[in-house]
Formats: structure tokens, C-alpha cells, sequence
């Protein structure tokens, strides 16, 4: 376990850095010594959802956080973060308070609440926080509570309350109301379901859907969309085969809702059931061919499992349909730039860039794309701004790659020079782009002071020792530059050639 939490530890410190390659990279290796860390699982999560905006699979790995640790603030703390991103502050701020009840000390939790404003809870939480009703009673609440107020409420009310007594008697006899239908029961509950649900409580909304399936007549019309919040429901829960029973029940009575199949899809790739997974995607999409966050989904989920040419296919349709939707834009900027494609990913980056220009990801990625599509100034303005305190591994390769192709060695130098060691074995190959940089301009001494550094890191890196013959050699140490030739062909026989 101290291995893991120390990964947990460098992962942490990534993230702040905004260094999201080297938090998954920390994390991975954590899951794969202890798969159900709480901590690690909620920080993966907060990491793919900042990092690349996979939200889907960010919010099942909290999920499964809190399913493991329960009463821990990490799963809270992490579904709070992902659903502030994705613009649904209400939820986002009912996780965080939770995660808050749990660890009240902890002071990322409470920076993020800060920074949203430690708002009450709306007096009807049934109801959204903008419904009329609710910011009525809330301006009511929030002038009740200053003390010389109140004498002058309860005048108000006891008169109030006279003139209605006055007006009922002196009324005719009040229209008896038409009671409501079974129907818009039903409907008025499943309301509440789904209030439960947007505030991440699973499992008192599997509890209601359940009771309210118990009570509700044999009315296919309701049936199915009870059937539907309680798959949702469970799936939520990691309970993944019993929401696909309610789903597969629901489709008896709704074969075309499309809602339906796409939940279906959801739990189906939970369960590991790929090939009908996929069959439950299309069907959603050929139903509802408009939907642009089913067809994200489906790319999402075929591109985890390498099927590029139709992740292609659906992020494209997806992007297309939503118009300016950066979740949709993001996926298929990070496909193409997976593809080389960098020509088709520059507008896109730029866009995302532009909405968002505090996140570390669009702006490094956004400059790769610069500069691969022949425009290394303006990845070096991008960039240089930051560095090098605000720029993590990712941003500072870019910009010494940048400055290699119009040939300016100061940051190099300036690295090669820091007196601080760096802080991650992800760092070699910065350090040997350094070292690169350097040699080619003629900085010897700087360029063998960055070649130790990345061979410190990565001692197997048979590139960066070549780097470091070659210094060697033009520096005159000649005996020293053979011999580190020596160790660059053990570990790679294809560099023999290269020998000078």
C-alpha cells in the first residue's frame, strides 16, 4: 500500500501541474497493484474527465469509488468536480457538500466550494433552484433571517392569514378540483425519481422506483419509464445485470424508445457485454438519429475498444449535430490527433482553446497542432507565456520541440541549468529533447547536463545515451564517448550503425 499511495501522491501533484499524462500514467500503475483503491479510482476519474473530457467513464469510476468507500469523500469529491465540467452546478454542488460532510478538513473539497459559493439548499428540493417558487421562498428565507425582521413577518402573516378567513366565507362555494389520474401520480412521482438521481442519490431513487412499480397499475405507458429510472437507478449502483433486466422489461412495453436502448448500451458495456452493447447504440442512434450525445457515447465506447474507423464515423455525426458542444469537439480532436490528422484537429482545438482557455489540455494540444501543421511561432506564443512554472511535462516538450525548428536554445539551456532535480521518470524525454536542443546549437556543457539528467531518470534509454556519446565526442572526450556508445548499442543492437 505505500507504493500505491505514494503513486496516488505523484498523481495528485500532476493533476495541480495540469500534467494529466503523468497523473494516468501514476494511476494506472496504482489500479494495477490495488484495482479498487477508492483514491485512486475517484483521482483516474477527476483525470480522464480534466484531462479528456471522457465524462462517461469518469462518472462510472467514481461511481465505483463510492461503492468501495462509502462513507470516504474521494467518489463524492470526484462526481462533484466532473459534473461542475460539465456545467450541472446544482448536482455538482450537492456532491461536493457531501463530500464535505464526510471530510470537512480537506481543502481541495472546500476551495471548490468556495470558488462556487457556499449556497443553502433550495427550500423545496424537489424543485429546481430557478423555479419561480423556489427563489420566492428562498428570498423569504434569506429576509428571515435577520433578527428585527421577524416581528414584522408574523404581522404580515397573522394578517394575511385574517383576510383569507374573511374571503373563503364570504365566497360561493369553492369547485370541487378533479382529481388527479393515475397517470399524472405516476408521472409527479417519477418527477422525484429523477430529482434523486440528478442529486447522486442511487439508491433512495432504486427504493422509490420499486415502491412506485409496486403500486402503479398495469399501464405500459408508465411502466416502461418506471422500469427505465429504476435500470438507471441500479446501474448506478454497480448493479449492472438487474438494470439490464429492468431495461430488457422496459423495451417489451417502449421497443422504440430510444432512451431506453442507449441505458441499455450504458449497462451493457458496465457488464462487459461488447457485441450487444453495440447493437444497443445503433439502435438508439437509428431511432433517434438527432440525438448527438448517444452518437458521443457510441464513439466513445467503440474507440476504447479500437474500432477507429466507426468512432470516427459517430464523434463526426456527433459534432455535426450539437454544432458547439465541447464534449463532442473535444472527443474528435483527441481522434484525430491520435490519427496524425493534425490539419483536421487544428480548427477544432482552436475553438475549444477559445471557450475554454484556462485548460491545460485544449491549450498544449492546441499548440502540438501548431506546430505539426507548420507554425511553430504561434505554438511557441501559445506556450512560452506559461513556462516555466505553469507548464507540465506535456507543455514543456511541446515548447522545446517548438524551439528546436527555429533553432532557439534558451529554455533548453535554462532547463539543462535548473538547480531543482526533476520529480518524475515521465520527464526523461523532456530532459533528452533538452539535451537535443543544446547539442544542435552548440551548448556542449548544457547539452551534457541534460543528457545525465534523462539518463538518471531512464538509465534503459538507449537514444539518450547515443546523445550523450555524441556530446561526449564533441567535447573531445573521446575514450568516454566510446564507452557510452558501448552501453547505447547493448541496449539498442539497431544503433550500431550509427556508430561514428
Amino acid at each position: 500500500m505505500l507504493v500505491v499511495d505514494s503513486l496516488l501522491r505523484s498523481a495528485v501533484l500532476s493533476l495541480e501541474r495540469g500534467d494529466h499524462e503523468a497523473a494516468e500514467r501514476s494511476l494506472r500503475q496504482a489500479l494495477a497493484r490495488v484495482p479498487e483503491h477508492p483514491g485512486c479510482l475517484a483521482t483516474l476519474a477527476l483525470c480522464l474527465a480534466e484531462g479528456q473530457r471522457r465524462y462517461l467513464t469518469a462518472e462510472r469510476l467514481a461511481v465505483r469509488s463510492i461503492r468501495v468507500a462509502p462513507i470516504e469523500p474521494w467518489g463524492y469529491h470526484a462526481l462533484g468536480r466532473i459534473n461542475l465540467l460539465g456545467g450541472r452546478r446544482e448536482q455538482a454542488f450537492r456532491y461536493l457538500k457531501r463530500a464535505n460532510a464526510y471530510c470537512p478538513e480537506d481543502p481541495r473539497i472546500n476551495a471548490d466550494l468556495q470558488a462556487m459559493g457556499r449556497r443553502r439548499y433550495p427550500v423545496l428540493r424537489a424543485l429546481r433552484r430557478d423555479h419561480p417558487l423556489n427563489v420566492l421562498l428562498g428570498r423569504a428565507r434569506h429576509f428571515l433571517a435577520s433578527g428585527p425582521h421577524i416581528a414584522l413577518v408574523a404581522t404580515i402573516i397573522l394578517i394575511t392569514l385574517v383576510s383569507l378567513v374573511t374571503v373563503v366565507h364570504s365566497a360561493a362555494p369553492p369547485v370541487e378540483r378533479a382529481p388527479q389520474n393515475e397517470a399524472q401520480v405516476s408521472m409527479a412521482r417519477l418527477a422525484r425519481v429523477d430529482s434523486l438521481l440528478a442529486a447522486g442519490e442511487a439508491a433512495a431513487a432504486v427504493a422509490l422506483t420499486r415502491d412506485l412499480l409496486a403500486a402503479t397499475p398495469q399501464q405500459p405507458e408508465i411502466v416502461w419509464r418506471i422500469r427505465e429510472r429504476l435500470g438507471v437507478a441500479l446501474d448506478r449502483c454497480g448493479q449492472a445485470d438487474e438494470a439490464i433486466a429492468q431495461f430488457e422489461l422496459a423495451l417489451r412495453d417502449a421497443p422504440d424508445a430510444a432512451s431506453v436502448h442507449l441505458n441499455l448500451a450504458t449497462a451493457l458495456v458496465a457488464a462487459g457485454r461488447r457485441g450487444r452493447a453495440f447493437a444497443e447504440f445503433e439502435a438508439a442512434a437509428r431511432l433517434d438519429p438527432g440525438n448527438w450525445r448517444a452518437r458521443l457515447d457510441y464513439g466513445q465506447i467503440l474507440l476504447q475498444y479500437g474500432q477507429r474507423a466507426g468512432a470516427s464515423e459517430h464523434l463526426r455525426e456527433a459534432a455535426r449535430l450539437c454544432g458547439d458542444c465541447p464534449e463532442a469537439e473535444r472527443a474528435l480532436a483527441m481522434l484525430l490527433l491520435e490519427d496524425q490528422d493534425f490539419t483536421g484537429a487544428l480548427p477544432l482545438l482552436e475553438r475549444l482553446h477559445a471557450r475554454h482557455p484556462e485548460a491545460a489540455d485544449f491549450r498544449d494540444n492546441l499548440a502540438l497542432a501548431r506546430l505539426r501543421t507548420g507554425s511553430a511561432q504561434d505554438a511557441i506564443a501559445l506556450l512560452a507565456p506559461f513556462w516555466p512554472v505553469e507548464l507540465g511535462v506535456t507543455g514543456k516538450t511541446i515548447l522545446l520541440e517548438a524551439d528546436r525548428v527555429v533553432g532557439s536554445p534558451d529554455r533548453a539551456r535554462e532547463l539543462a541549468g535548473a538547480s531543482s532535480p526533476p520529480d518524475a521518470a515521465g520527464e526523461a524525454r523532456l530532459w533528452s529533447l533538452a539535451a537535443v536542443v543544446c547539442l544542435e546549437q552548440g551548448f556542449l556543457v548544457e547539452a551534457l547536463q541534460a543528457a545525465d539528467r534523462a539518463i538518471g531518470l531512464d538509465p534503459s534509454d538507449a537514444a539518450s545515451r547515443q546523445n550523450r556519446a555524441l556530446i561526449l565526442e564533441r567535447l573531445g572526450r573521446h575514450e568516454e564517448a566510446v564507452a557510452e556508445w558501448e552501453r547505447a548499442v547493448g541496449l539498442d543492437r539497431a544503433l550500431a550503425d550509427d556508430r561514428p
